[in-house]
C-alpha cells in the first residue's frame, strides 16, 4: 500500500516541471553561495596552524626571490636572452628552495603544484 503511494508521489514529482525548477534554483543558490563565500569557508575549514605554516613558506620564497625579480628575469630571457649573473644566482636559489626535499607545504594541492614544475 505505502509503496503505491510513494510510487504515485514520485511520478507526480518526476513529471512536475515546477519541482525541477525549484530543485535547480536551490542547487544554483547553494553553488553560487559557496563560490561567493569561498574565502570565509576556506578560513573556517582550514586550521590556523596549517595556514600560518604555508604563509611562512610563501614569505620565505619571496625573500629568496620576489615575483617582480622572477618576472624581470623571464622577460629578459624571452626578449633577448640577456641576464646578469646575480639574477641567475637568485633564480638558482629560488629553484633550490622549491626542490622536492625543500618542499614543505602542508596542503597536498600546494605540494603537488611545486613538485610538477
Amino acid at each position: 500500500m505505502w509503496i503505491e503511494i510513494v510510487w504515485n508521489l514520485m511520478e507526480l514529482l518526476w513529471e512536475n516541471i515546477m519541482f525541477w525548477r525549484v530543485v535547480s534554483l536551490i542547487l544554483l543558490l547553494v553553488f553560487f553561495g559557496a563560490w561567493f563565500c569561498r574565502r570565509q569557508l576556506r578560513s573556517i575549514l582550514l586550521s590556523p596552524e596549517k595556514t600560518e605554516h604555508d604563509r611562512r613558506i610563501f614569505h620565505e620564497s619571496n625573500d629568496v626571490m620576489s615575483e617582480q625579480d622572477l618576472g624581470e628575469i623571464i622577460s629578459l630571457l624571452i626578449n633577448d636572452c640577456r641576464y646578469t649573473t646575480s639574477q641567475m644566482y637568485k633564480l638558482g636559489g629560488y629553484l633550490v628552495f622549491f626542490n622536492p626535499s625543500g618542499n614543505q607545504f602542508i596542503y597536498k594541492d600546494l605540494r603537488k603544484g611545486t613538485e610538477n614544475s
